[in-house]
């Protein structure tokens, strides 16, 4: 199997580089730069120059009006297990339950506690409900047995 190199031998590019360090040792003015004719984005500078103070106070009102409201359907949602389980499943994949640790706490401290005690709301031959209880309960460090899927 032959092996083609379409570049030039390597003692020509050994060459070359050592004429320009010897160049720049000299002190002599040879900046050697790759070109790169690189396209011109097509959002332009639109996020660089956009980052006015009012529009992140505003977005900043706006996060705390959506969090209240969601705090709002996490009491509303109390009732009924299977609402809770499944919102706080989807705050957990949107990646923002950290805004309502301490509500997900409580309602996982009482659907461990209802759960446990054999009073919840939905059949256990669910296996969604069975299967989502015990990922968010072991998630958060309840204890759940395996027999629960037996």
């Amino acid at each position: 199997m032959e092996l083609v190199n379409n570049g030039p031998p390597p003692n020509v590019i050994h060459t070359a580089t050592m004429e320009r360090c010897s160049k720049v040792a000299k002190n002599e003015d040879v900046v050697v730069r790759p070109i790169a004719n690189f396209h011109p984005s097509l959002w332009g500078d639109y996020f660089i120059t956009n980052t006015s103070l009012s529009s992140t106070h505003q977005m900043k009102q706006r996060v705390q009006v959506l969090v209240e409201d969601v705090k709002i359907l996490l009491k509303d949602a109390k009732g009924s297990m299977r609402e809770e389980m499944q919102l706080i499943d989807a705050l957990q994949r949107l990646g923002v339950a950290y805004h309502f640790e301490q509500e997900i706490n409580e309602a996982l401290h009482f659907i461990n506690t209802t759960s446990s005690s054999g009073h919840h709301s939905y059949s256990d031959d669910d296996l969604h409900f069975v299967a989502l209880r015990f990922r968010l309960l072991r998630q958060h460090h309840y204890y759940v047995p395996q027999d629960v899927f037996h």
